[in-house]
């Protein structure tokens, strides 16, 4: 063999040795542990989005081939100042204030070809557009108050809303804080007066209120005490009545136990004649009377008692 044959096999040994050394790092590709990617080739700039979706690690595509990649983790947002209107009662239908939002995303493994073919790497402008429709869609309906007495559940309508929006655009919401709500000096004012002002109306109505309260207090006391006295005036009356009955009767009892007393004396006296009933009767009389003090003196010839009295 000659030297020249000879040269002409090392310098293509080496040309090959070279062309390996280059082309054998040029056909592995690395993904960092938070990305997803996609072939890519390096000739025609073609995405093969349609084949495997690579994870983490390090792939043999092969020398014309290079990786298109995508964030796998969490997407971080943070709104500033997002202007919104709130509706609600009032004054604060139509007001205009800020919120601070933040939140995370995530995009779907399974749907990582879609947003590819619809997206590209403008997802993240779309995702960012959608949201803010999302929260000030919904903003408009949440009352302004609920801001700050419900706060937790404003939080989770946001939440909820901006979920369903981003859901075509194949990403899911993970995260989502409702920070500060801010409101300018000239719409303070206004709600602090509009505060106040529903505070002295209520404290009208109660004064009101607790005035009807004490007008019906005092008429349950009045009916309470005219009941009372139409009550204790019956009771005096019935027990006039009852005094004046028993007075009655007592009399009568004592009237009749007189009579059948009298005839019983007269009986046992022997008394029978009329005159003589009534001299007993005109002595009884007159030893009634606290005035008169009769006493026996003497008996005369003619068996007749003589008496004096003094008044």
């Amino acid at each position: 063999m000659s030297s020249a044959s000879i040269s002409c096999g090392l310098c293509v040994g080496f040309i090959g040795l070279l062309l390996i050394v280059i082309l054998l790092p040029l056909s592995h590709q690395d993904l960092e542990y938070y990305q997803y990617g996609f072939l890519k080739r390096r000739s025609t700039g073609d995405v093969m989005s349609d084949e495997k979706i690579y994870s983490p690690g390090r792939h043999w595509a092969g020398p014309d081939f290079t990786m298109k990649t995508y964030q796998k983790d969490a997407h971080f947002v943070d709104f500033k100042e997002l202007s919104v209107f709130s509706a609600g009662k009032n004054s604060s239908i139509g007001l205009e204030f800020m919120l601070d939002v933040s939140f995370t995303y995530v995009i779907i493994k399974e749907e990582l070809e879609a947003l590819h073919d619809e997206l590209q790497d403008s997802y993240r402008a779309v995702v960012d557009s959608r949201a803010r429709d999302g929260i000030k869609n919904v903003a408009a309906n949440v009352d302004f108050t609920q801001y700050f007495e419900d706060r937790v559940n404003v939080e989770g309508i946001l939440r909820q809303s901006v979920y369903e929006r981003l859901l075509p655009v194949h990403v899911r919401v993970m995260d989502f804080n409702l920070g500060h709500v801010k409101i300018n000096e000239q719409v303070r004012e206004k709600q602090l007066e509009t505060r106040m002002q529903y505070e002295r109306n209520e404290e009208a109505y109660n004064k009101k209120l607790a005035q009807a309260e004490r007008d019906a207090t005092d008429l349950q006391v009045a009916a309470i005490s005219l009941q009372a006295t139409r009550t204790r005036s019956l009771a005096e009356s019935e027990a006039n009545y009852i005094r004046q009955a028993a007075a009655a009767e007592a009399d009568q009892i004592e009237k009749l136990a007189a009579v059948n007393g009298f005839a019983s004396l007269y009986e046992s006296l022997n008394i029978t004649e009329q005159k003589h009933k009534a001299s007993f009767d005109y002595l009884r009389t007159i030893m009634r009377h606290d005035s008169i003090q009769l006493s026996s003196s003497f008996v005369d010839r003619d068996n007749v008692v003589r008496t004096s009295s003094t008044d």
